[in-house]
């Protein structure tokens, strides 16, 4: 069969389910599942990379590359690095409102007359909202929510 040892095996599910060896490694070009019949140990089926369509192996990369396994630690450090601008950008978004925000309130600070900026941020999470139907109803509740704030609550809270 030509699977190296220690490759994972799952166990047959019922009287009808086969053995199933996976492997995954660094190289995606050989990535292999074979299925065994569970009574004789025939092959039943060995599918490698080559075997799979373009989506297979589209996503097959994509997944590699997102676990860091495609280009070894050169990958985890590229993906260690996006991570730790993610937690940046989170970190320096709360500094710089803390900084921008109406003395003595929590919410944003009043825009600008002529802020051609906003429309184009309505355009965009309209158009997210459209793309990501998830998205979008998120978006739709907090509006929601929003208009049902009362006034007195906003100006009690400062929001």
């Amino acid at each position: 069969m030509g699977v190296p040892a220690g490759t994972p095996v799952r166990l047959p599910d019922g009287p009808r389910g086969a053995y199933t060896a996976m492997r995954f490694p660094g190289d995606i070009r050989e990535v292999r599942v074979v299925h065994l019949d569970r009574y004789s140990g025939a092959v039943l089926a060995d599918i490698r990379y080559a075997d799979y369509g373009i989506v297979g192996r589209a996503t097959e990369w994509g997944i590699s590359l997102h676990t860091g396994r495609q280009f070894g630690w050169i990958n985890q450090l590229v993906m260690l690095a996006a991570c730790l601008a993610i937690v940046v950008l989170a970190v320096s978004a709360v500094v710089m409102w803390w900084k921008r925000r109406p003395h003595g309130r929590l919410a944003a600070p009043p825009r600008k007359a002529g802020d051609r900026a906003a429309a184009g941020a309505i355009a965009i999470a309209l158009l997210l909202g459209l793309i990501y139907p998830l998205l979008g109803a998120s978006m739709l509740v907090a509006l929601v929510v929003d208009a049902l704030v009362p006034a007195g609550w906003r100006k009690r809270y400062g929001l």
